[in-house]
């Protein structure tokens, strides 16, 4: 004999789906395929992370009951032969994007993030040539480095990030302009059976007033990058250090997972056509 079984889709917050319950009528051991189609928020909310749950309630038979949490994985498509000036891929310039170790506390009110002009980023990527490309122009009332190679992080500095299908781990590259005005790059997590990219990447730093742009060029090759890899989609995220010349004050971020701990899992997915 066979039995029903209703179904219930609760959302995040911004999430919609035109259809949130369904009926299933189940024969003994047989097993029914079902989806709900989910439409995200315009502008999704990268700061919570890219990772985010909907929830299943099920109801069998008014005799089995529960529910069952499905996560829910953000992607950024973008034209990859795009980089439009007026047109970044993130936007790093509101609350939503900071991280700052200072904020509530009342005695640390002078490390406390003051907007964009204090700090703030726009990103943009794309690819050429077999390389893919990153340009980000940073918003930094004050410029301050005073360390070298794998210290870069303490002080104004970019970490960023990609896990790349196929490949066991993940990148962690940290990109900086150093006081005398060189490039520095640091891999700091490879990828298993990778080598070190460090010499292979390509960094220009230009020094503004009240702003620093960084553009670097990543070799397909020295990455594991392809264009269909990049087409079917990898994961991505990247921060910007700050420190006024008196400790690391905090970052703007794309989403979690770098700065305040290690995950991955964070990450957006991007999908470079």
């Amino acid at each position: 004999s066979s039995q029903d079984m209703d179904l219930e889709l609760m959302l995040p917050e911004g999430f919609s789906s035109e259809t949130k319950s369904l009926k299933l009528n189940l024969a003994g051991k047989a097993k029914q395929p079902f989806s709900f189609t989910v439409t995200t928020p315009k502008s999704a909310n990268l700061s919570r992370g890219a990772r985010q749950s909907a929830k299943i309630i099920y109801n069998f038979a008014d005799s089995w009951k529960g529910d069952m949490d499905v996560p829910i994985s953000l992607a950024v498509k973008m034209d990859g032969g795009r980089m439009d000036e007026n047109l970044p891929d993130f936007s790093l310039t509101t609350h939503e994007s900071v991280y700052n170790f200072s904020e509530k506390d009342p005695n640390m009110v002078n490390k406390s993030w003051n907007g964009p002009a204090d700090l703030g980023a726009k990103i943009w990527l794309g690819k050429k040539d077999g390389k893919l490309l990153l340009k980000v122009d940073v918003t930094d009332d004050i410029h301050f480095q005073k360390d070298k190679g794998a210290n870069i992080w303490r002080s104004d500095s970019i970490q960023l990030a990609f896990v790349i299908p196929g490949q066991e781990g993940y990148w962690e590259i940290g990109l900086a302009r150093l006081a005398d005005g060189s490039s520095q790059i640091v891999a700091w997590s490879i990828p298993k059976g990778m080598k070190d990219p460090s010499q292979e990447i390509g960094l220009k730093t230009t020094a503004k007033v009240g702003s620093l742009v960084y553009e670097a060029e990543f070799p397909y090759e020295s990455m594991g990058f392809s264009d269909k890899i990049l087409s079917s989609g990898i994961r991505f995220n990247l921060i910007v250090n700050d420190d006024d010349g008196n400790g690391r004050k905090g970052w703007v971020q794309i989403a979690p997972g770098i700065g305040e701990s290690k995950n991955p899992e964070l990450y957006p997915g991007i999908s470079m056509q």
